[in-house]
């Protein structure tokens, strides 16, 4: 199924990743005004796909009720779109979501709103680990110490992790099956 979408981008700098099987993109935009034509080869159904949700509002609760969150060291903060977020001190705050089966996918979309506070080397947004003696099982998205955004892959997806020096004006996120 193909599908066309046609927007025309108003900023001086537009940062979009589409995640969808095996399809990755980074397009960056700094020039006026422009059309852009951008055509998806799948298309994801929130309503049946939808995995986990957290707006962080007053709790790390899944929404959904599946994957309820344990916060550790993360405060809240200033009001976000959710009416609060979380700021994360960059050293030892992380939210974790112990292992789930549910969690176990291969293909994902993860959606986060950040805003940062500094820049302290890499920022772990989101990141998916699988428990091992080694540590690098992991999938996730993060800024690097020279504001690049950044999907490291390795293999496994079990335990969810927000852990970075970001406050959060509204975090949102969703996981998805394609």
């Amino acid at each position: 199924m193909k599908r066309e979408v046609r927007s025309i981008i108003y900023i001086k700098l537009l940062l979009l990743i589409l995640v969808s099987s095996s399809v990755f993109l980074i397009a960056i935009f700094f020039s006026q005004p422009r059309n852009i034509n951008i055509t998806a080869n799948a298309v994801s159904d929130f309503n049946n796909n939808l995995i986990s949700y957290y707006t962080l509002d007053n709790n790390a609760n899944d929404i959904i009720g599946i994957n309820n969150g344990t916060i550790s060291g993360a405060t809240q903060n200033q009001n976000g779109v959710y009416n609060r977020s979380y700021q994360f001190d960059g050293v030892n705050d992380y939210i974790g979501v112990s292992s789930a089966n549910s969690l176990n996918i291969n293909k994902y979309t993860a959606s986060v709103w950040v805003k940062t506070s500094s820049e302290q080397g890499r920022m772990t947004i989101v990141e998916f680990t699988k428990s091992s003696a080694n540590g690098n099982n992991r999938r996730g998205i993060a800024i690097s110490g020279n504001n690049n955004l950044g999907k490291p892959i390795e293999t496994g997806t079990i335990l969810l992790l927000f852990m970075t020096a970001l406050i959060l004006v509204c975090m949102l996120m969703e996981l998805v099956l394609p």
